[in-house]
């Protein structure tokens, strides 16, 4: 079951945060969205294991109803970004942190998936260790119906923290953090197949059962064009 729990960092103190340990979170939105551009933006860690973590799935994106989220056979319609396989621990100098190995731009229409392979896109996740708490960056843009961009945080960024008015800085122009470090960012993933069916839920899983991630913010922001 998710948790609420809570961490102490340097630039804004304590801050509570969700914890997914093999889990998957799904939360209605505000409206339907069937037209246009969402943005979805995550705050987070990953928790330390002191070692390279195993195969890993972490999805992030939208699908059409909270009873039948990405991972449930029922689930026929979703979009997003996904990495899946082994996830890389890097020392970081002090402030370790993990690296993926295969990341996927992803549309579910009708139990088919159709995928494009973001294979230079390597984001860093901070762990939640180390000589500073840090967090890092995931920014998800997703064109209905027919396009998914990622954006995040690099290896350069993670030797320090992102505060939460940085975070939501980056969510408005996606080039850099306070550090003044330009995000790595995916080519545009153009996904074939259509569909007029609403989106209207935030869906985040993350099948790790060794190392929890923590999210300290999600936000999402709606572009009607």
């Amino acid at each position: 079951m998710a948790e609420i729990e809570t961490e102490v960092f340097t630039t804004d103190g304590t801050k509570p945060f969700l914890r997914l340990y093999k889990e998957e979170f799904v939360r209605p939105l505000g409206s339907d969205m069937t037209t246009g551009r969402i943005r979805i933006g995550l705050l987070m860690s990953i928790s330390d294991t002191g070692g390279n973590l195993g195969a890993t799935t972490f999805f992030t994106g939208l699908c059409s109803s909270p009873d039948s989220p990405f991972t449930d056979a029922g689930c026929i319609h979703a979009m997003g970004w996904r990495q899946s396989g082994t996830m890389a621990r890097s020392t970081g100098a002090g402030n370790p942190y993990y690296s993926g190995s295969s990341f996927h731009a992803i549309k579910r229409i009708n139990g088919v998936d159709n995928t494009q392979t973001t294979s230079s896109f390597i984001p860093a996740f901070a762990s939640n260790s180390g000589i500073l708490q840090r967090r890092s960056a995931l920014i998800v843009d997703i064109t209905l119906w027919n396009q998914v961009n990622a954006w995040a945080s690099t290896t350069a960024q993670v030797v320090t923290d992102i505060g939460p008015s940085d975070f939501l800085e980056v969510m408005e122009n996606n080039t850099a953090i306070y550090n003044t470090n330009t995000l790595t960012a995916s080519a545009n993933q153009v996904l074939a197949g259509t569909s007029t069916v609403t989106l209207n839920t935030l869906n985040i899983y993350w099948d790790n059962g060794l190392a929890p991630l923590e999210i300290y913010t999600v936000a999402i922001y709606r572009y009607n064009f």
